[in-house]
C-alpha cells in the first residue's frame, strides 16, 4: 500500500462517523446513503489537500539547509560536506521528527482548507473543523512532522 493510500485510509476512519452529512454541493438538500467509494474519494481528496500544504513547510526546512550549505561552500568553510553528504543529512533531518516543526500558521492553513472542503461537502462547521484538525494531525504524525 502506498503512503498516500495509507494516509487516506486513516482520513477515512476519521470521516466515516460524519458521512451522513455528505452533500454533493452546498445547495444540495438531498440525503444520501453514501458507500465506501464516496468515503474513499472524500478521504483521498482531504489527504491530497493536506500533503502539499504540509510539504511547503518541509520544503522551507530543506531549502534553508541547502542554502546554508551553499553559503558555507562559497565561503570555503573547512569541513563543508560534499553534496552527497548534504543529501544524507537532509534524509536524516527528514527522519528526525524533532527538527521538522511546522509553524502553527502552516498547520492552521491546512486545517482551514480541509475544513472548507468538508463544509462544502455538507459537514457542519464544527464537525468539519474537528475532522480537519484530526486529519491534519494524523498525517503530520504519520510523516514525522509533529509541531
Amino acid at each position: 500500500m502506498t503512503t498516500i493510500a495509507s494516509l487516506s485510509d486513516d482520513a477515512a476512519e476519521i470521516l466515516e462517523p460524519n458521512l451522513p452529512f455528505f452533500r454533493t454541493d452546498p445547495d444540495d438538500k438531498g440525503r444520501y446513503m453514501v458507500g465506501p467509494a464516496a468515503l474513499e474519494a472524500i478521504a483521498w481528496m482531504a489527504t491530497t489537500i493536506v500533503l502539499p500544504l504540509l510539504m511547503v513547510g518541509l520544503s522551507e526546512v530543506v531549502k534553508t539547509y541547502v542554502k546554508k550549505w551553499m553559503e558555507n561552500k562559497e565561503l570555503d568553510v573547512p569541513l563543508a560536506p560534499p553534496p552527497d553528504a548534504v543529501l544524507g543529512e537532509i534524509n536524516d533531518l527528514l527522519a528526525s521528527s524533532s527538527q521538522l516543526n511546522l509553524s502553527e500558521a502552516q498547520t492552521a492553513v491546512a486545517v482551514k482548507v480541509v475544513a472548507d472542503y468538508l463544509a462544502y461537502r455538507g459537514w457542519p462547521a464544527t464537525f468539519a473543523s474537528a475532522d480537519a484538525t484530526a486529519i491534519v494531525n494524523t498525517i503530520k504524525g504519520k510523516i514525522g512532522m509533529m509541531a
